[in-house]
């Protein structure tokens, strides 16, 4: 008797790629792209088997350390010209021939790393309260799209004459180009991912990015920070903000007048994001600098922020902070700038640096704010906590 198993994933990975050499493992905000669909794929409850299809060595032997099956890809059907549809019904192939076949297949593009398991379970959930055959990820459109015709640019989606209001247009929608789900009968028939009776389902229009390209790659990678930076605020409901001095309350510049007295730039912007931050959190404050000038105790002072000035390691003092407070370095938050920072940095739930840190800082935050140290950047963090936390 023929097994039936509920739901497969599928993700076809082969080894070739022009534009990005070995695209399915190029690493996007520290972890390959595959590893991204791999444990968004292994969040979903519903399905029985993760399957990823690859020819490559390096791939295959990268799958296995997440516990998935791997189907090995004939080079046949591995070429730029074969279709994912072929690698999908060379897998279902492979399965049937023990007796297991799918009641549906869910089709995932690791080139497409800020979809969630969340999006997958949707259109699931979507394929079935529909009684559709086929369904696939899109987000609505309101672009106006252009196509060359003998020399001359015309409208494909609209009329350029007679150009109307984005209110006016009938809905359009955008393929994403991540998520397919079939029931395996209809795709069998058909033997593509559209078939049978077959509707998209939406997801967030900011998670339509299919990488072909570095630049696609980049792109992805600031999203997936953003991602992260607020899904481990939302969890971990951080409870401290440690700061360093130069560098992030200051433009990291010391000015000396006539009697050799230090002077420092700060922003009043920075003051205000922190008084909001006290009214509407129970957040605690620190300063930890290894300044030993009185213009930083006087700053602190002013912002009503406790402040510890230290010549050791910036480490041991927090270490001892966070004992004393009985807090964890998971529910902390720290933003530093130079690379006496890099302990705590490396160490908390959550780390900032000011958009002019130094680079070995840049590569080990969270994330990198847009505004420079002394010029907005504890204002910009305070703003995300505040907006964050609201979320």
């Amino acid at each position: 008797m023929r097994k039936r198993n509920n739901i497969f994933i599928i993700i076809p990975a082969r080894g070739g790629s022009k534009s990005i050499k070995s695209k399915n493992l190029h690493i996007v905000n520290k972890k390959p792209l595959l590893q991204w669909t791999l444990e968004e794929s292994k969040k979903v409850k519903s399905v029985s088997r993760i399957i990823v299809s690859t020819d490559d060595k390096n791939i295959k032997e990268f799958a296995k350390e997440f516990c998935v099956d791997v189907v090995d890809r004939p080079k046949q059907i591995s070429n730029d010209n074969s279709s994912s549809e072929s690698a999908i019904l060379h897998t279902l192939k492979n399965y049937n021939e023990k007796n297991i076949i799918p009641e549906i297949i869910v089709f995932l593009q690791c080139t497409s790393p800020l979809i969630s398991f969340c999006d997958i379970e949707k259109g699931i959930k979507y394929l079935n309260e529909n009684r559709l055959d086929s369904t696939f990820a899109c987000a609505s459109f309101d672009g106006f799209i252009w196509k060359k015709n003998n020399k001359q640019f015309e409208g494909i989606n609209h009329d350029h004459s007679k150009r109307l209001m984005r209110q006016k247009r009938s809905i359009e929608y955008l393929e994403a180009g991540s998520i397919y789900i079939m029931r395996t009968k209809s795709f069998l028939k058909d033997k593509y991912r559209f078939c049978g009776k077959c509707e998209p389902f939406l997801i967030d229009k900011k998670k339509v990015l299919d990488i072909n390209d570095y630049q696609d790659a980049d792109i992805a990678e600031i999203y997936l920070k953003n991602i992260i930076v607020k899904n481990k605020i939302i969890l971990n409901q951080p409870k401290a903000l440690i700061m360093d001095f130069d560098g992030v309350h200051t433009n990291n510049k010391v000015y000396l007048d006539s009697n050799g007295n230090e002077l420092v730039l700060c922003s009043r912007s920075d003051g205000m994001g922190l008084k909001q931050l006290k009214e509407n959190s129970n957040i605690k404050l620190l300063i930890i600098s290894n300044e030993q000038n009185q213009v930083v105790q006087k700053r602190a002072t002013k912002l009503n922020i406790e402040c510890i000035q230290t010549n050791g390691k910036k480490i041991e003092i927090l270490d001892n902070w966070l004992k004393d407070n009985t807090l964890k370095y998971e529910e902390v938050i720290f933003i530093g700038n130079d690379i006496n920072d890099i302990d705590c940095i490396q160490k908390v739930g959550i780390s900032f640096c000011p958009n002019d840190a130094e680079n070995l800082i840049k590569e080990n935050v969270d994330h990198v704010l847009k505004q420079s140290g002394g010029n907005g950047a504890i204002r910009e963090l305070t703003n995300i906590l505040l907006s964050k936390m609201n979320d």
